[in-house]
């Protein structure tokens, strides 16, 4: 076995010692300067993959955290570009005005482009175009390459961000370097297109920009969405243009299946009405009004575009009964407004929606849910769409979520006052500093009676045979006093028999029994030494949980006196901040019911504005039915009776 151990031991040396041979050699200055420069790039490309890591997750604490450990290698190359990191997530958080003033300090030509990318997507989504424009220079200009994944992402970006800023030149010209198929081109040249539309740009150039989105554009998911986008936004901007044929060409290759039916059915209708074909806009508007709620914006609209269809078409009794079945819905329409302006009802509405709501607030709220089917949310389908709207409700999230976590940290400091009263009060109760005082006296009598083990342990050493049994010492002591005991019973009596073969049996019984402790001594020194090492194992364990109980004790004083005015104090600031908080929300809600009734009231002024011009239908129509009776009546009149007409 030594043997074997030994020649392991000697081939583990030699492996060592033939890993060592390199580092024998002393490396150049250079060699010596670049690995380190190659550690530390290392190192600051794992702290920025861990950073990309959280940020991606939206894990912004950890992500912060990975900022320091990039701060700490202390290279000015590293601190740059954590400022550029520490932008991007400012951006994040939501601080635009702190994410601005570090940006503006200065720029970090070092970082990678992904880096720039990242601060790039943040600039576009907080509508800073010029300084998304001065990311994506770096983005896209640096030797390092940007991650493919993210190239045509950045195009794009490139291009709407000038189409925002009226270079729609440039733009049309940056468009021409993306790949002409995908989601991300198809959604620039959507932009490029809007752009040329409102700057009135010819008809030949937006019939070859749709012509091009309507191509290239995937045909299934978004791009099928943006395809129908990209020909209702066509078929509006010929209809306005007066050229009917092709904005019915755009708007009857749209989709029934997305957002942009219900304002493609209503525009197609009216490029059909303009072309003096009446029976066929009454077509669409008929799937209009069949698929879609009566509250729709697009239904709404062409409320009295059927009638006057049937008007035109001098179809009166049909357009009459219209006109009456069009003014018995808006006077329910009207009446249903009129109930939902109430006070009570706006109220209620803004309780269900926050209600509906899930998650934090600020950064950790990324979506709002949609408001629940209502005849509310029905008659604020319009104002829903808004943008402003939602983010005003979106604010009134985050003022609701932040009052119920402020309130819940109050419960938590109340239930801290309720624990330091009782850790109090069982103090007092079990008298901890005298049996503290117990134990550790407790303590120095275990560690005296150790003390002495460990003395008897040491002294068992020097025995002839140690660590034996009480057993076997009481039966080797016994063995001892037979024979001298049996001498002394020869010399006071004759024996009448030979107590030699005896004597000699209990000698080598006495033999047995010492080679017997002999061969148990090492198993007994092992379990003594174990048995020995576990109660000081014990008595150690002892030591430091009443040392721990002492210095918790010596603490707990200084520690309760400091914290009731902490938590008081924490108390009062939770309340004021409670009650500014309540005060915001109550401001928000004021506007947010004062957006909402306004909205109504333009709705109910727009639906009297068409039930009044109903009624006026109504009204011109029996007028000019009546005339025509009246007409014909005198006709006859003066048909049966022509000899009574005189001059």
């Amino acid at each position: 076995m030594l043997i074997r151990v030994f020649v392991v031991l000697l081939l583990l040396s030699g492996a060592l010692s033939h890993a060592r041979t390199p580092a024998a050699w002393p490396l150049l200055p250079s060699e010596s300067d670049a690995l380190q420069q190659r550690a530390a790039d290392g190192l600051q490309e794992l702290n920025a993959g861990v950073f990309r890591f959280h940020y991606l997750n939206e894990e912004y604490q950890s992500a912060l955290n990975a900022l320091a450990e990039l701060r700490r290698g202390g290279v000015p190359a590293a601190d740059g570009y954590a400022d550029l990191l520490e932008t991007t997530l400012l951006l994040a958080l939501g601080l635009e005005d702190k994410a601005r003033e570090q940006f503006q300090r200065g720029t970090v030509l070092q970082a990678p482009a992904d880096a720039w990318f990242y601060l790039a997507r943040r600039w576009y989504a907080s509508a800073n175009w010029d300084l998304t424009l001065e990311a994506l220079e770096y983005a896209l200009g640096q030797a390092s390459v940007l991650s493919p994944q993210y190239r045509q992402e950045a195009l794009f970006m490139r291009v709407s961000s000038l189409v925002e800023l009226g270079d729609i030149d440039e733009a049309a010209r940056m468009l021409t370097a993306m790949a002409d198929t995908g989601l991300w081109s198809g959604m620039a040249r959507h932009n490029v297109l809007l752009g040329r539309i409102r700057s009135y740009a010819p008809i030949h150039e937006i019939e070859r920009l749709v012509r091009e989105a309507v191509y290239y554009l995937p045909a299934k998911g978004e791009g099928s969405d943006l395809r129908d986008r990209v020909r209702l936004l066509a078929g509006i901007y010929s209809l306005e243009s007066g050229r009917y044929r092709e904005a019915e060409r755009y708007l009857q290759d749209v989709s029934l299946s997305n957002a942009y039916t219900a304002p493609a059915l209503l525009q197609f209708g009216w490029a059909r009405m303009e072309q003096f074909e009446y029976e066929k806009a009454l077509q669409p508007w008929r799937i209009l009004q069949q698929q879609f709620q009566p509250w729709h914006p697009a239904v709404v609209e062409f409320v009295l575009a059927v009638p006057y269809s049937l008007e035109s078409m001098n179809a009166t009794t049909q357009a009459l009964r219209s006109y009456e079945h069009v003014e018995q819905r808006l006077q329910s329409m009207l009446d249903e407004l009129v109930v939902l302006q109430q006070e009570s009802e706006i109220q209620q509405w803004l309780s269900d929606w926050l209600q509906q709501q899930s998650g934090g607030w600020g950064w950790s709220r990324h979506e709002v849910a949609e408001a629940a089917d209502s005849p509310m949310s029905r008659a604020m389908m319009a104002l829903l769409a808004d943008t402003s709207f939602q983010q005003q409700l979106g604010q009134l999230h985050d003022l609701q979520r932040m009052h119920s976590d402020i309130l819940q940290q109050q419960r938590t400091m109340g239930l801290w006052q309720d624990l330091l009263v009782q850790r109090r009060q069982d103090f007092e109760r079990v008298n901890a500093a005298e049996r503290l005082k117990a134990l550790n006296m407790r303590r120095e009598q275990l560690q005296r009676q150790v003390s002495e083990l460990q003395q008897r342990w040491q002294d068992e050493d020097r025995q002839l045979f140690a660590y034996a049994s009480e057993n076997d010492q009481r039966h080797l002591e016994h063995l001892d006093n037979v024979v001298p005991r049996i001498a002394f019973l020869q010399r006071i009596n004759t024996p009448t028999r030979d107590l030699g073969i005896y004597k000699e049996r209990w000698r080598r019984t006495r033999g047995v029994l010492l080679w017997q402790m002999y061969e148990q001594q090492p198993q007994r020194r092992w379990e003594s030494e174990q048995n020995f090492w576990q109660l000081q194992q014990e008595l150690a364990n002892l030591e430091e949980q009443l040392n721990n109980s002492r210095l918790a004790l010596d603490w707990a004083d200084s520690r309760w006196l400091g914290l009731d005015p902490r938590i008081a104090e924490g108390q009062q600031s939770a309340a004021e901040v409670v009650a500014r908080i309540d005060q915001l929300q109550k401001q928000q809600k004021v506007l947010l019911v004062s957006d909402i009734r306004l909205h109504l009231q333009e709705l109910h002024a727009r639906l009297t504005h068409y039930q009044a011009q109903s009624r006026l239908a109504i009204a011109r129509l029996y007028d000019d039915a009546l005339q025509q009776r009246l007409s014909s009546a005198t006709a006859e009149t003066l048909m049966s009776s022509p000899a009574e007409v005189q001059p």
